[in-house]
C-alpha cells in the first residue's frame, strides 16, 4: 500500500460502496420504453447499453435518422430517470461500517469526495438518509462532468476542488468504472465487494476488501 502519509484524499463511489440502493432497472426500462414508443420510436429498435444514461445519445441519433423528435423523447426519458432515482434514494441505507469509516477518515485529516453517476438530488438524498452527508467535503454527480465513469473527468474535478493531486488520492469503488478511472489518473485504487462487482471484476484494483468498513484498519 506504500507510505500512508502520502495520501490526503479519498474519492468514493456511492451505490454499492457507501450505501445500498435498490433499483428495479427492469421495471424502469419498461417504463422508458413506453415513453420512447409514445414518441414514435420503433419498439424493435430499442436496445439498452450497459447503463440507461449511456443509451440516451444512441436513441437521440436513431430518432434523428427516423426524422423523429429525439430531443423531446430523450428529455422525457431523462425526466423519468431523474424522478425514479430520487424516489429510490428515499430508501437508501448505509453499508455497514460506512458511517464509522468516514468519521474515522475525517478525524485522521483525510478529505472526502463522493463521485456518482446518479443525479445530484438523488445523491444528496441518499447521503442524508444514510447519515453520511456531514462527512463529505465535495459531491460530484452526473451533472458535474460531460463524461462519466469510467472516464476520469469527475475524479479530476474532485481533485481540483479539494486542491490535491492524483498521487495523493485513493479511489474506492465496487465496480470496474471506478477502478479504471482511478488508474487512468494514477490514483491508488481499492475495490470493495459490497456492491455489484466480484473479485474478477475488480482484479485491476491495487487492493480488494470486503467493504469500506475494513479501511479503518489500514488508514
Amino acid at each position: 500500500m506504500g507510505d500512508q502519509t502520502m495520501y490526503d484524499t479519498f474519492i468514493f463511489d456511492l451505490d454499492g460502496t457507501l450505501v445500498t440502493l435498490e433499483m428495479d432497472f427492469k421495471a424502469l426500462r419498461k417504463e422508458l420504453e413506453e415513453i420512447l414508443c409514445s414518441h414514435g420510436f420503433p419498439e424493435d429498435k430499442i436496445a439498452w447499453d450497459i447503463s440507461i444514461v449511456d443509451s440516451l445519445d444512441l436513441f437521440r441519433e436513431e430518432m434523428a435518422i427516423l426524422k423523429l423528435d429525439g430531443d423531446s423523447a430523450v428529455n422525457d426519458v431523462i425526466a423519468r430517470v431523474y424522478e425514479y432515482e430520487v424516489e429510490r434514494a428515499e430508501h437508501t441505507v448505509a453499508i455497514p461500517g460506512a458511517r464509522e469509516t468516514l468519521s474515522h477518515l475525517r478525524d485522521k485529516g483525510y478529505k472526502i469526495a463522493v463521485a456518482t453517476r446518479n443525479n445530484k438530488d438523488a445523491a444528496l438524498v441518499s447521503l442524508e438518509n444514510a447519515g453520511l452527508l456531514p462527512y463529505v467535503d465535495t459531491l460530484l454527480s452526473r451533472e458535474d462532468a460531460e463524461r462519466l465513469k469510467p472516464h476520469p473527468d469527475q475524479f479530476e474535478r474532485a481533485l481540483k476542488r479539494l486542491g490535491t493531486t492524483p498521487e495523493k488520492a485513493i479511489v474506492v469503488g465496487d465496480y470496474t468504472y471506478e477502478i479504471t478511472a482511478g488508474k487512468t489518473l494514477g490514483c491508488l485504487t481499492i475495490g470493495v465487494l459490497s456492491g455489484g462487482g466480484n473479485e474478477d471484476d475488480l482484479k485491476e484494483a491495487d487492493i480488494i476488501v470486503e467493504s469500506v468498513a475494513e479501511l479503518q484498519h489500514f488508514f
